[in-house]
């Protein structure tokens, strides 16, 4: 399968997670307070050429409670509903560029699986 790959603000991924999973809790401002989670002002939304959901991916960062703040590449799969870490795992990129080229790299391993 194949995707069309757009940029969407924030507000859709988040306007999306609230659609697909109502009991959700990802995005509640005290969940992202107490993670000390931030994100980014857009998103990539990957809209299958078959029937199917959308896909989103974004980076997250967090700041544990250590004090480390690192990157984690993000995936909501609206059509399993489900909200995965992808790539290297959570809290496993140093910075934000090293986490939007594996972010890349996964995108466009995507588009040529099947």
């Amino acid at each position: 399968m194949s995707y069309a790959i757009h940029t969407v603000p924030m507000s859709r991924v988040k306007a999306a997670y609230a659609f697909y999973f109502p009991e959700g809790h990802w995005f509640d401002p005290s969940s992202c307070r107490f993670f000390k989670t931030r994100l980014p002002r857009s998103a990539k939304m990957l809209v299958p050429s078959e029937a199917g959901e959308a896909i989103y991916m974004f980076i997250s960062r967090e700041t544990n409670p250590s004090g480390k703040t690192a990157y984690s590449i993000r995936h909501i799969d609206c059509n399993t509903r489900r909200v995965e870490t992808v790539g290297r795992g959570f809290h496993q990129y140093a910075s934000r560029s090293e986490a939007a080229s594996d972010m890349g790299k996964l995108i466009s391993l995507m588009n040529k699986a099947d």
